[in-house]
């Protein structure tokens, strides 16, 4: 995955969600599909929801940072984060926008 690669939720999304202590499910209506989700998986759609503008893998892992300079960490999140946009996308909960058109 490009890093400089921005993701959102998809335009004009109107997904219901329930949490309850570590687990989320959202019902996508457009798909008419219900997604159980960890508290990690939701917390990258959450971060999305309410940043209220695409973001890059790069912006998502020092949102989720809390700013520590490790890079090990960084690097592991990353990946998390890579896995997690991927699979959002095959179920469309995400999508990816070229960096133009995200501006």
């Amino acid at each position: 995955m490009e890093p400089d690669q921005y993701w959102r939720l998809p335009s004009g999304s109107q997904f219901d969600w329930r949490k309850w202590d570590d687990d989320c499910v959202v019902f996508n209506p457009h798909s008419g599909s219900t997604h159980l989700l960890s508290e990690a998986g939701a917390a990258v759609l959450f971060a999305l929801r309410d940043a209220g503008q695409p973001m890059t893998i790069k912006q998502m892992a020092l949102y989720f940072s809390d700013g520590a300079n490790e890079n090990n960490r960084a690097d592991d999140l990353t990946i998390q984060l890579e896995t997690s946009l991927a699979e959002f996308e095959r179920i469309g909960l995400v999508e990816r926008l070229a960096e133009q058109s995200a501006l």
